[in-house]
Parts: C-alpha cells; sequence; structure tokens
C-alpha cells in the first residue's frame, strides 16, 4: 500500500511537471510566431507595377507614319479653324448691314471650341512623340504619354457637357454646363500637383493613369446615361431628317469606343500593366482617327457655311455638335424677311437656320 501511494505521489508529481513544462513551451512557441504573425491589425500589403510607356523596340517608320497623320489632321483641323473664322466674319457683316444685331448661338461657340481643343491636343501629341522617343529623364516619358491626352480629355468632356445642355434644353431642366469647367480645372490641378511629387515619390506616376481612368470613366457613364435620352427627345425630328440621326448615332457610338476603350486601357495599367505598348492602338485608334471623324462631321466646305456640318442655332430651335438644326424657322423664311424689308436683290447667307 505504501509502495502504491508512493507510486501515485510520483505520478502526479510526474504529470505535474510535465502539465507545466509543456504550458510553458507552448507559450514560448506562441512567443516566438508572433514575432512573425503579427495582428491582422498591423498587417501592411506590399504591391510593385512597371508601367510601360514606350514601346520596348524602335520603329521609327512606323512611328513616322503615325506622326505624319497628326501632321495632316494638325493641317485639317486649321483650314476648319481659317473657314469658320471667315464663316462668322461674313455672317456678321451681313447681318449688320440688315441693322441686326451680330450675335454667335450657343452650338457655333461649341463647335468652335471644340475644334480648337482638338487642334491644340492634337499639336501636343505631334509635339510629344520625338520627346517620347529621345527623351532621357522618365519623369518627361510620363508627361510627354500623359500631358496630351488632358487635352483630348478637355475636348471629350467639352463635347459630352453640349450632349447634357442639349437634353436640358429640351426637357426644360435647364442648359448649364457650369460643373463640367469645375470639373476640367480640378483634373488639371491634380494633374500639375501629381506631377510634381513624382520629383521625390515615383509612384504618383501610377496616380497619373489613375485621374486620367477616373475621368474616362465618368465621360463613358455621362455618354451612356444622356446620348439615350438625346435621342429619345429628339426622336420627332430625326425621323425627319435620317442624316441627323445618322450623325448623332455615329458620334454616340465613337464617344462610347473611345472613352471605353480608355477607361479599361489605363485601369490595365494601374492594375496589371501590359508589356506590349502600341502607339498606332493608344494614339491612333483612340486619339487621331476619332478626331478626324469628328473633324469630318463638322466641317464646312466653304466660308459661307455651305456643307455638311454648317447652320448655327436660333432662339427657338437647337443645334447639335456637328451643325445640324434640330428645331425652329428655316432658311426659306429668313430669305423672305430680308427680302421683304431691303429687296429682292438682298440674299441671305446659308447657315442661318
Amino acid at each position: 500500500m505504501r509502495f502504491l501511494r508512493a507510486l501515485e505521489n510520483t505520478d502526479d508529481a510526474t504529470i505535474s511537471s510535465l502539465s507545466s513544462s509543456s504550458s510553458t513551451h507552448h507559450h514560448h512557441n506562441y512567443t516566438d510566431l508572433s514575432q512573425y504573425y503579427p495582428r491582422e491589425g498591423n498587417s501592411s500589403i506590399t504591391t510593385s507595377v512597371t508601367i510601360h510607356v514606350t514601346p520596348e523596340h524602335y520603329h521609327l517608320v512606323s512611328w513616322s507614319c503615325l506622326w505624319a497623320g497628326f501632321i495632316l489632321a494638325i493641317a485639317f483641323a486649321s483650314y476648319q479653324v481659317w473657314l469658320e473664322q471667315k464663316y462668322f466674319a461674313a455672317r456678321d457683316l451681313d447681318r449688320t448691314n440688315d441693322g441686326e444685331q451680330a450675335t454667335v448661338s450657343t452650338s457655333d461657340i461649341t463647335r468652335s471650341r471644340f475644334r480648337r481643343l482638338l487642334l491644340l491636343a492634337m499639336s501636343a501629341r505631334t509635339v510629344m512623340i520625338p520627346v517620347q522617343i529621345w527623351s532621357d529623364p522618365l519623369w518627361a516619358q510620363f508627361v510627354a504619354d500623359t500631358l496630351p491626352e488632358m487635352a483630348f480629355a478637355s475636348a471629350w468632356t467639352l463635347l459630352v457637357s453640349f450632349f447634357v445642355q442639349l437634353v436640358g434644353i429640351a426637357s426644360g431642366t435647364g442648359n448649364t454646363t457650369s460643373t463640367g469647367m469645375v470639373i476640367q480645372m480640378t483634373s488639371y490641378v491634380v494633374y500639375v500637383m501629381l506631377v510634381a511629387t513624382y520629383f521625390w515619390n515615383p509612384l504618383a506616376s501610377v496616380l497619373l493613369y489613375a485621374l486620367l481612368c477616373c475621368i474616362y470613366a465618368a465621360l463613358l457613364g455621362t455618354t451612356l446615361f444622356f446620348c439615350p435620352r438625346l435621342l429619345t427627345l429628339l426622336q420627332p425630328s430625326l425621323q425627319r431628317q435620317r442624316g441627323l440621326s445618322v450623325r448623332l448615332l455615329s458620334c454616340t457610338a465613337l464617344c462610347v469606343f473611345v472613352f471605353g476603350g480608355r477607361t479599361i486601357g489605363f485601369a490595365r495599367k494601374v492594375v496589371a500593366p501590359p508589356r506590349q505598348v502600341s502607339w498606332w492602338w493608344q494614339y491612333g485608334a483612340l486619339e487621331l482617327i476619332p478626331a478626324v471623324l469628328f473633324l469630318v462631321m463638322m466641317h464646312r466646305r466653304n466660308a459661307d457655311g455651305r456643307g455638311s456640318g454648317s447652320g448655327s442655332a436660333p432662339s427657338s430651335g437647337t443645334n447639335t455638335p456637328n451643325g445640324s438644326h434640330s428645331g425652329g424657322g428655316g432658311r426659306e423664311s429668313m430669305q423672305h424677311r430680308r427680302q421683304g424689308s431691303h429687296g429682292s436683290g438682298k440674299h441671305s447667307r446659308t447657315g442661318e437656320t
């Protein structure tokens, strides 16, 4: 009995010792593991993004053809601006001789600004392509890639703002575009701040493309919301004017293509930048070709306003950005009024509708 009691005491002591050492061992292991596995609240995410701005291999012949395309587009846009100035001067002189006040419609102002913004954007891209090819500082590569795109974004924002203005006029809710101007100015301020931040933190270059992605995503959403409403509101006029409906549908499809392509492209540069860079896609398909198509749709064939994009908006009607009239009086009524007060020898200029 004494032996069994001694054995039981020994077992209890041994078990207690083992239990104590085991708990101590587990405590030490937990302490050691806590050094390598921090708490969830202290965890951090580290990522690395490599953005390719200039193609890896130089193709000077291909890039020269793209650059020449921008030169031709700039010449075409400059010719349109020259015709536009002659048209305004001739129309103002004609109205002054008839005793009318020389005024400029909202659609004429919008088309004029849109042409000049496209001209500025294409000129910036033409200057920046050689900078990207031969510049050594890395910050110059990012500025050369993104600054012309900001100019293109300003032109597209003006176009979309005019669509919003047309919807407001047609629905009777107002025609202000001050919000678009505030957004553009804010975008340029943020852009300048990000470029300045790059000099002490290169990660700011990623935010440049994030900013452009947000701008084009907003343009895409605005187009998808307002353009169908505009087509619905102008449906009676579109049924009578097939050319106007084709141009509006073409403008909508072209905007969705450009804004969608840019949104996805800039999002990829931020999240998973592609290794292959194609200037013909980025600068050709998404910048040069859409700009030329819009210039063709707005083109005046001569200084008196005759052409596919002629016309200005009166007080009783609304014009589309490409110059087609969707309401109001016609050219014949203006001619009859002038002939009644000034004689049959006076002829009105085309484009007074």
